[in-house]
């Protein structure tokens, strides 16, 4: 028999054993297509239709759900919130306020010297804290009242800082120290409410 003959004997190539060495490493198909903010709150909230296909459709179809529940609430600026959360990719914070509210939860966001509370649930004991990273994370307390005691607070979540205006200029100073902005010792009242809103737009998310 010639040795061309031998060959239908052969174990087919699909059953050899491949060399370690040229194996490659299966692609994964992990899905990070998705708004990162709302499903980290969508997961806070133990949202009942988070599972492993979660997508945009999927996604998209979470906030036009919400945002049809939420035409029934008196929120302020509400047109402007159903609208972004109806067709921007991502949300932003003051939507992220609005499903705190709607969710009834306790979240703080924090930001290096700058917090802004959003607390919906005086009856709950858990609370969370909002990193610019858009991670969230679960905190006793006792860190949100660290946090209160250190930081500057932004209670306008549409509007971090009002007209110029609005402030005379020690109280700008004043938010200068609060902000541990470094500051000349003579400073115009303009050239100080400058630094004090790009400082504040730098932590502020504007997602």
């Amino acid at each position: 028999m010639k040795l061309d003959q031998y060959n239908i004997y052969f174990l087919k190539y699909k059953y050899d054993i491949e060399d370690s060495k040229t194996i490659k490493n299966k692609k994964t198909n992990i899905n990070h297509d998705y708004d990162k903010l709302f499903f980290n709150l969508l997961n806070v909230a133990k949202y009942p239709e988070l599972d492993m296909f979660y997508n945009r459709h999927k996604e998209q179809n979470i906030k036009l759900k919400i945002c049809n529940i939420l035409d029934d609430y008196k929120i302020k600026q509400k047109t402007r919130i159903c609208e972004h959360l109806s067709y921007e990719k991502n949300i932003d914070l003051p939507v992220f306020n609005t499903l705190v509210m709607y969710f009834n939860l306790n979240v703080c966001y924090v930001c290096e010297n700058i917090y802004i509370k959003m607390f919906y649930n005086e009856f709950s004991d858990n609370y969370y804290i909002l990193n610019k990273d858009l991670t969230i994370k679960a905190v006793k307390y006792e860190k949100i009242q660290e946090v209160i005691d250190n930081n500057y607070e932004i209670d306008n979540i549409f509007k971090p800082l009002n007209a110029l205006s609005y402030y005379k200029l020690d109280e700008l100073k004043e938010i200068g120290i609060k902000l541990k902005i470094n500051m000349k010792e003579k400073m115009k009242k303009i050239e100080l409410y400058e630094i004090i809103i790009k400082h504040l737009y730098n932590m502020y998310p504007l997602f």
